[in-house]
């Protein structure tokens, strides 16, 4: 297991990209993984969206191309339709096909989510997610491969060391929402987890004290979980919704 996944990644891809851009890139990337783990689908898009921007521009800087420093003038899938038209006999097929083919489709994906689906029983959102990472997963470990030249298997144990799920297993039984009990968590632990679990939509406090009651806990520290949520979300008569530094801090409680 690497101590520090995102940092070796950085450390190899560095040696051939420049430094500003795969540095957005890789946080995007995780970005992208926690939005996903977390069943945030549209977010997760949005951000495999940032990290072919990103990775666009480290491919540009790479070849000699200049990135416009105005973001008007910056569309990623007109750059990467050039990279592709990049003369074979100066540049890898990594480069100049296999990433941008990969990083076309991730522009599709982002700049039309919701409009390209009939509605229907499985949700196109998160279809167009678990895509999305898979497909960004896969341009991740051409960059690692291309970059430091390991084995394919060697960069994809890169990959999946960062994208190996940190937060708490959520298990939905009938609408119920419970979070892994081998983690130790408190109650006002478990209230939070499952607020970010529901965000954006509201938590009724009625149906919250329910869910957390469910985990073994009873009494005054419920009570004290709920006030503790309360006071770090927005509420109305529609229930709980946690606000920005409260899913600042969820993220931060669910990552250790």
């Amino acid at each position: 297991m690497l101590l520090n996944p995102e940092e070796e990644l950085l450390r190899v891809l560095r040696t051939e990209f420049p430094s500003q851009h795969i540095t957005a890139a890789v946080r995007h990337f995780t970005r992208a993984v926690a939005d996903y783990q977390a069943g945030h689908w549209d977010d997760a898009v949005v951000y495999a969206g940032k990290f072919t921007e990103a990775t666009t521009k480290a491919l540009m800087v790479h070849v000699g191309r200049t990135v416009p420093v105005s973001t008007r003038h910056f569309k990623a899938g007109v750059e990467l339709e050039q990279l592709r038209q990049m003369p074979s006999q100066h540049w890898s097929e990594t480069i100049r096909l296999v990433i941008p083919k990969a990083g076309l489709l991730l522009c599709d994906i982002a700049n039309n989510r919701g409009f390209r689906h009939d509605s229907g029983d499985i949700d196109p959102t998160e279809m167009d997610a678990q895509l999305c990472m898979s497909v960004a997963s896969w341009m991740l470990a051409e960059l690692v491969r291309y970059s430091g030249k390991p084995q394919q298997a060697e960069a994809m144990a890169m990959i999946e060391e960062l994208t190996k799920k940190k937060y708490p297993v959520f298990e939905e039984i009938d609408g119920r929402i419970y979070v892994d009990g081998r983690k130790g968590l408190r109650a006002k632990e478990v209230a939070l987890a499952l607020l970010y679990r529901r965000y954006p939509s509201r938590y009724r406090k009625a149906e919250l004290t329910s869910q957390v009651r469910r985990h073994g806990f009873s009494g005054g520290n419920v009570a004290r979980a709920i006030a503790e949520a309360s006071g770090l979300s927005d509420e109305t008569a529609e229930g709980l919704v946690l606000r920005a530094h409260g899913r600042d801090r969820a993220e931060s409680l669910l990552a250790s």
